[in-house]
């Protein structure tokens, strides 16, 4: 079931996919280019945009909205998940709903090989910004008493 090395979804399975409430897209390495296959729903909502306009933006100018810091890490990080067609847990910084402002994304992928062998990434994408925030206060509560403890004695 493929069309120019693209794996393509029976009708009625990409529609469910793409009803799906939970941010999801599925991609594929097509010679060395990721192509997006479908995107759900809950990542149109996710990044605040159409259906078409997120794939078009997935397909051309994949990096563009991730954080100038974590750039060549999440390159690096996709990389080598595409060559070894493992699975991927990672943290950067995008911008997300359509705002400007930078938000902590949680991306897990992994592989599966559908019915005809072409091997597709399922990605789930969540907001962790909030937990990121949380971690980042918890640490300096703990570390200001006791760096002022280990200074004391």
């Amino acid at each position: 079931m493929k069309n120019d090395g693209r794996y393509v979804f029976p009708l009625e399975v990409r529609r469910a996919y793409e009803a799906l409430r939970c941010p999801m897209g599925v991609y594929q390495l097509v010679g060395k280019k990721v192509v997006t296959l479908l995107v759900s729903d809950g990542l149109c909502a996710f990044q605040g945009e159409n259906r078409d306009t997120l794939t078009n933006h997935f397909d051309e100018r994949m990096f563009e909205r991730v954080h100038p810091d974590d750039v060549q890490m999440l390159v690096n990080t996709a990389y080598r998940f595409a060559i070894q067609k493992g699975k991927y847990d990672v943290i950067y910084r995008s911008r997300l709903y359509g705002k400007a402002e930078y938000r902590h994304v949680h991306a897990v992928s992994k592989y599966h090989t559908m019915e005809d062998g072409s091997p597709v990434a399922f990605t789930h994408y969540a907001d962790v910004t909030e937990a990121m925030r949380n971690i980042v206060e918890n640490t300096r509560q703990v570390e200001s008493p006791l760096a002022r403890f280990l200074n004391e004695n």
